[in-house]
């Protein structure tokens, strides 16, 4: 696309430019960007893995976390996203409770461009029972209508699960107008991990 934000990243620049957000540069995105990545639970786990495998051979990868018991906390993501008129940090952190029950929680503030713009708060949980899994995610700006996200799956062993998706929101938040901007619907899945 010539304009808007999923442009090529000189458009996207120069379109916060003329909304008179200068602070908005190429360079300051691929800082924040790259201070994301390393911050990140994914990129730590990948780097240690790396290594593990360089000095000893180890193949194997952990994520990191915190075990108190029953309870496990994992390292958040850190995430820069490029939105209409900013550009923010999200921090997404999650936990577990005896693999049963699964619990998610991040912020997503602007940190260039229209800072004034209201921090996203992300609350959601999924509750897992034999085979079957049920969840529901909340986002919202604490104004107007949040985003909604459900899902319903089953589970068939070796990483492997299927099931639907919906969501459902008016267009409030950041989160919604970038990874769901043709508005409410609902998709079948298919996730495999190895």
């Amino acid at each position: 696309m010539d304009t808007g934000p999923t442009s090529d990243g000189s458009n996207y620049v120069g379109l916060l430019n003329q909304q008179g957000y200068l602070s908005v540069t190429t360079t300051n995105i691929i800082l924040m960007d790259a201070a994301s990545c390393m911050l990140s639970g994914g990129f730590l786990v990948l780097l240690g893995g790396t290594l593990g495998y360089l000095a000893l051979g180890d193949a194997a990868v952990s994520p990191l976390e915190l075990d108190a018991g029953d309870v496990r906390v994992f390292w958040p993501e850190v995430t820069t996203w490029l939105n209409t008129d900013n550009v923010s940090v999200s921090v997404l952190a999650e936990g577990a409770w005896r693999r049963v029950a699964f619990f998610r929680v991040g912020v997503d503030t602007p940190v260039l461009g229209n800072t004034q713009a209201p921090a996203e708060l992300t609350v959601g949980a999924r509750a897992k029972i034999q085979a079957l899994s049920v969840g529901l995610e909340l986002t919202t700006r604490f104004e107007n209508v949040p985003f909604i996200l459900g899902s319903v799956g089953i589970d068939l062993g070796n990483g492997v699960s299927f099931g639907l998706e919906g969501h459902y929101g008016q267009g409030n938040t950041m989160r919604e107008l970038r990874e769901y901007p043709l508005g409410p619907g609902a998709t079948a899945f298919v996730r495999a991990a190895f």
